[in-house]
């Protein structure tokens, strides 16, 4: 026993011995090497540090600039958007109003704040409705999207626009759209107008060949009633009948004569007109026929001329009369000759009174034509004719205390001068 335990103390110690041993090596192990700082490396990289600096700064710089460009141009568009005669509005995809500017007031008589929010088809006239509301999901397919509608303003009155959609893309996809609204109330009317002049050259091209029959007619029974005259003076016992006859015939001019006077202008009320403008205007509805024919226009419209108190649409439908009258004239005369036709207007001021002339190539007139192209059963001798027509148009112009006349033109065609007061309001 003592000596294993010798032994064990041995090993004790020698195990001693090998734990000191280890604890050497491992605190020999643990101590750092000394750090040696290379110059060259702390240079390079103080110099990466400062180019990233820069380089962040510059972004920075560029970031805030780019913010404040987009400021900028968010208070520029804001600021046309708001400035604009037209109503630019945007709606979600249900069709809610989000932002409307202000041209809204000034148009419809709303105030924005009363219509954000709102459905949009409820300020569509109800015949279109269905035709907005079809366009309106196309916009989410196909981009832009373009119509005419009517709107309701505040006081009840329906106005045309002509409105076109973009689509408003998010992140997401596309999240409503962006509309912008022109009033065209004023363009509609010059186009019904327009379809109203084509109905009345129709009729009035009728109402010539119904007058062309009746004036042949007429001209047959007129020598007729002169043979029953011959006989009854021959013979007295016809008399009382020939007396009959020519009494019931007399009533025919004075029928044809009510027919002439269904003007589609009647109801309208006096007020002052500039007839430049009318005559302007009713160039307008024949310019693609002019075009159509070749005829060359020129027009020499005095800025002295003033306005004057008359009813506008009869004034128009006169000159309309004798436009039409013009070009019908001279397209038989380039059938013929294949020469261009030519149609001049011109107005002035002569003290108190409107000059206004229509002259053209065409085939000129006759002196009996010039006496009696504004009688209400007088036909040309060509396929042109007077009579109806410039009948009403004499009229028309008398009412307004004027007078026209007729006479050939130096180029050759015919002259039409009408000769107008100046009426005042209240006069």
């Amino acid at each position: 026993m003592y000596r294993d335990l010798s032994q064990t103390r041995r090993g004790g110690m020698s195990g001693k011995k090998s734990d000191n041993t280890d604890l050497s090596c491992v605190s020999a192990k643990s101590n750092p090497e000394p750090l040696v700082i290379d110059p060259a490396r702390v240079e390079e990289l103080a110099t990466r540090l400062a180019e990233s600096e820069k380089k962040l700064l510059r972004e920075s710089m560029l970031l805030q600039a780019t913010r404040e460009a987009w400021e900028m141009s968010e208070a520029h568009y804001q600021g046309l958007m708001e400035s604009m005669e037209d109503i630019v509005f945007s709606a979600d995809s249900t069709g809610r109003i989000v932002h409307i500017n202000p041209a809204v007031e000034t148009i419809l008589g709303y105030l924005p704040k009363q219509i954000i929010g709102d459905y949009l088809f409820d300020y569509v006239a109800p015949a279109d409705k269905d035709k907005a509301i079809n366009q309106f999901a196309k916009v989410f397919v196909q981009s832009p999207q373009r119509g005419e509608y009517r709107a309701m303003g505040e006081s009840g009155a329906a106005l045309w626009f002509r409105v076109t959609a973009f689509p408003l893309r998010t992140v997401t996809g596309i999240g409503g759209v962006r509309c912008v609204a022109s009033e065209i109330s004023t363009e509609k009317m010059l186009q019904e107008e327009l379809h109203w002049s084509q109905q009345q050259a129709i009729t009035g091209q009728m109402a010539v060949l119904l007058a062309r029959e009746i004036c042949d007619s007429w001209q047959k029974t007129q020598a007729m009633l002169d043979s029953f005259n011959n006989m009854a003076q021959e013979n007295p016992e016809m008399a009382p009948f020939f007396t009959r006859l020519s009494d019931s015939f007399a009533s025919f001019p004075e029928a044809l004569r009510t027919l002439a006077s269904l003007d589609p202008g009647l109801d309208e009320r006096v007020r002052a007109v500039n007839l430049n403008q009318s005559i302007l205007k009713v160039f307008r509805l024949l310019r693609q026929r002019f075009e159509r024919y070749g005829v060359r226009t020129t027009l020499s419209l005095s800025t002295r001329v003033p306005f004057t108190m008359a009813w506008p649409k009869r004034m128009e439908h006169a000159f309309f009369v004798l436009l039409h009258h013009a070009s019908r004239a001279i397209q038989e005369k380039s059938l013929r000759s294949g020469h261009p036709g030519e149609i001049n207007v011109t107005s002035r001021r002569k003290k108190d009174r409107i000059i206004i002339e229509f002259s053209d190539n065409g085939p000129g007139l006759s002196r009996e034509d010039c006496q009696r192209i504004f009688d209400f059963n007088y036909c040309l001798g060509s396929s042109t004719a007077g009579g109806v027509g410039l009948h009403m148009s004499r009229s028309i112009i008398e009412d307004h205390g004027g007078s026209i006349r007729a006479n050939a033109s130096p180029e050759g065609g015919a002259l039409f001068t009408i000769d107008l007061p100046v009426r005042h309001p209240g006069a």
